[in-house]
């Protein structure tokens, strides 16, 4: 599974900024560093495309999602009756669903949390029968990408053989309406390169993009994330990018590495163009929500955006996957390709993850669907932190 690939600029995330004449070089392309309202821009016009409303409207829907975070931490960590929420867009509303009955405890807090626009909605089952259903799922060691559709309230499995999958699983898993099998022809797959050189040798990079930058908790030893499916050997003009770990399992896709001799900044490349975004924030997984905007940068792909089918996949090529990957859509175009592997997820300038693979939407002319790794879960296997601008 591990391969090599070259990236198509020094690294995605790009360490980039200005340092005196007697400072360490930069590790990557230096690029201009964007002011954050500027930055932001694109990703605004990217939503305004998408769903045709005013850059007014479009501002006020994307900031709201914060809130909608916070409220769905708060829901699923307290009431067995919720079964999830979203956002729905044309026209936009968040709905929140319950199981089976209304719920006057979570319509308090959905009021208290005074958004514009709130559905509330009785569903059949709740989210945690359906995370068990996903895992009865699991258990059956057919490759399968299987993931919570809090839409339609259902466990939706993808796999090459409905009846192979089938026979495998338990009696009532097989049985439960809650569950849809459909067979496709492709699983999800890593965003790795499928060729050496892809524009590595103009760039003196070798190997996966890196993702976002990070330091070493207790330390000023810097470095970088990048996907853990990917090859363990990364340079730059040469010199080695010393692997520090790895982890490619369970509920994460990730590696870091540390750049002795280079600066590394706390900024990331968003444009093929070379144009850079302080980090200033980060979101963690418990708080994506289903329908939200989110963008991406690779190396092969370049820039882009979607909105967010669901947190809770467990895609096949991740070993023993836990739900916790998050897949991202958008009709009009591939969100990940070969290529793209390591690269930064974000919000303007929130940090969500790093690009994992892709997965062929069978409802929408099979465009790539980008399949992330939220940057929290690494952080239960490496001392590290994202690097956050400081103003």
């Amino acid at each position: 599974m591990r391969q090599r690939m070259s990236a198509v600029i020094a690294a995605v995330v790009l360490l980039v900024g200005t340092a005196p004449a007697s400072a360490a070089p930069i590790l990557g392309t230096p690029g201009p560093i964007v002011p954050t309202a500027e930055a932001i821009r694109s990703d605004v016009d990217m939503y305004r495309a998408m769903f045709n409303v005013s850059e007014a409207t479009a501002r006020l829907e994307i900031d709201e999602g914060q809130r909608v975070g916070e409220l769905q931490v708060e829901l699923e960590g307290k009431y067995p009756e919720f079964a999830g929420l979203w956002i729905e867009h044309s026209p936009y509303q968040v709905v929140v669903a319950t199981a089976r009955q209304r719920s006057e405890r979570v319509a308090a807090a959905v009021d208290a949390a005074h958004l514009s626009h709130v559905e509330l909605r009785v569903m059949p089952r709740s989210l945690t029968e359906l995370l068990t259903l996903l895992d009865a799922v699991r258990a059956s060691k057919v490759p399968t990408d299987v993931s919570v559709n809090l839409r339609e309230n259902r466990v939706d499995a993808r796999t090459a053989s409905r009846a192979t999958m089938l026979a495998s699983l338990a009696a009532t898993a097989r049985a439960d309406e809650a569950l849809s099998v459909v067979e496709v022809a492709q699983l999800a797959r890593p965003a790795v390169s499928l060729w050496g050189g892809l524009g590595g040798a103009s760039n003196n990079w070798s190997g996966c993009p890196s993702g976002f930058t990070v330091r070493k908790t207790g330390t000023t030893t810097d470095g970088f994330f990048t996907a853990g499916h990917c090859g363990n050997v990364l340079s730059y003009q040469g010199v080695n990018l010393p692997f520090q770990g790895d982890w490619f399992s369970g509920n994460s896709d990730s590696q870091w590495h540390t750049a002795p001799g280079f600066t590394v900044t706390d900024t990331f490349q968003y444009s093929n163009a070379g144009y850079q975004r302080y980090v200033e924030s980060e979101r963690f997984w418990d708080q994506i929500v289903a329908g939200e905007q989110v963008c991406k940068y690779g190396p092969a792909g370049g820039y882009g955006c979607g909105t967010v089918e669901t947190r809770y996949l467990a895609p096949s090529y991740i070993p023993n996957a836990t739900a916790t990957y998050v897949r991202v859509k958008n009709c009009d175009y591939d969100l990940a390709i070969p290529g793209d592997s390591g690269g930064p997820v974000f919000s303007y300038t929130r940090a969500y993850g790093l690009v994992s693979g892709y997965e062929d939407d069978i409802f929408c002319g099979l465009r790539n669907m980008l399949i992330f790794s939220s940057q929290d879960f690494a952080y239960y296997h490496f001392p590290v932190r994202i690097k956050v601008h400081q103003y």
